[in-house]
């Protein structure tokens, strides 16, 4: 049985003991999961975070994406809940998709995730669902129709469906989740949305854009725009914590019924400590640095008229400034 592990020589010969350390401590984070697997068996595991930081919780799907022993049958999904805070795609301009000036204006923090697909507004009202699979075993339309069964199971008059963009509707109509996806050789995951209880003015606010598209020539991803809504629009009492549970024990149950040779099936609260996860500040530390988040930024050129008779151009590379036009019309 083979499994992929981090990159870490362990029979190298130590001579720091920092270093010693870390092996160890990498040693400990990899046995949490290989204790339940058995070779005639499947794993399936909920892993809910109680960080509510959105690096903390995208570093932690990647951290599981890039290190946890998945073999075909094994099934990894991962929830969490954010606050307030925009999540740009892998290939979008943060000036073409959001209020960059009213994020910092009111504290609101910006992530670009590794993934492609476009901009979600997140905040406590909003559950983010990621199934980490094997790539064989990687399926957009099983996962929707999982999450559309379990909320129409337990409040039935929630009429839920997906359409051809993998966006699933409410009352065939409201856009309730949106959906984005990654993929290696031999693993996957497929991410998404759940619009539950959300800030609807402040979603509004923060996902105007910086700059008029038509003021922005760019190669960049550009998001779709969508109707959306709640789902407490049509259950008052409805709420995150409440949904979260559903899906949880709903998974759990699915996949205990439907994989016959599932011997472990669980659902635990994960903090994101390096006792836990070995190596994950440095996804941390990637995800929050000013050159992912601005540096990679496709190219862009923008045009501003400054005055009846002038107009800027300023011409925009990896984030920086490269130049600017003035020109007389």
């Amino acid at each position: 049985m083979m499994f992929r592990t981090p990159k870490v020589k362990f029979n190298a010969p130590v001579t720091n003991l920092t270093l010693m350390l870390k092996r160890n401590a990498l040693r400990r984070a990899l046995a949490s999961f290989y204790s339940t697997v058995r070779d005639d068996s499947a794993v399936h595991k909920v892993i809910i975070s109680k960080s509510h930081d959105i690096v903390d919780n995208l570093s932690l799907e990647d951290w599981l994406y890039e290190n946890a022993p998945l073999k075909p049958a094994d099934t990894i999904l991962l929830m969490w809940r954010s606050n307030p805070c925009v999540v740009i795609g892998k290939y979008q301009s943060p000036w073409l998709e959001c209020n960059i000036p009213f994020l910092q204006e009111n504290s609101i923090q910006l992530a670009r995730r590794k993934s492609g697909g476009g901009t979600v507004y997140h905040d406590l009202g909003n559950i983010n669902l990621s199934f980490i699979t094997h790539r064989d075993n990687y399926s957009r339309s099983r996962n929707l129709e999982f999450i559309c069964e379990a909320v129409s199971t337990n409040w039935p008059h929630l009429n839920l469906s997906v359409n051809s963009r993998s966006d699933i509707l409410l009352n065939e109509k409201f856009k309730v989740s949106g959906t984005a996806s990654r993929m290696t050789r031999l693993r996957a995951y497929h991410h998404c949305t759940l619009l539950v209880d959300s800030d609807r003015q402040l979603l509004s606010h923060c996902l105007k854009p910086t700059f008029p598209q038509e003021n922005l020539t760019t190669n960049a991803t550009a998001s779709l725009p969508a109707f959306t809504a709640m789902l407490s629009c049509e259950e008052h009492k409805l709420n995150s914590n409440d949904v979260m549970d559903v899906l949880a024990q709903h998974y759990i149950k699915k996949v205990s019924t439907e994989f016959t040779r599932a011997s472990s099936c669980s659902v635990a609260y994960k903090d994101l400590t390096d006792q836990n996860y070995f190596g994950i500040e440095n996804i941390q530390k990637e995800l929050r640095s000013w050159q992912w988040l601005y540096g990679r930024t496709p190219n862009f050129t923008l045009t501003h008229e400054v005055t009846e008779n002038y107009t800027l151009q300023v011409v925009v590379q990896q984030g920086l400034v490269l130049s600017t036009i003035l020109t007389l019309l």
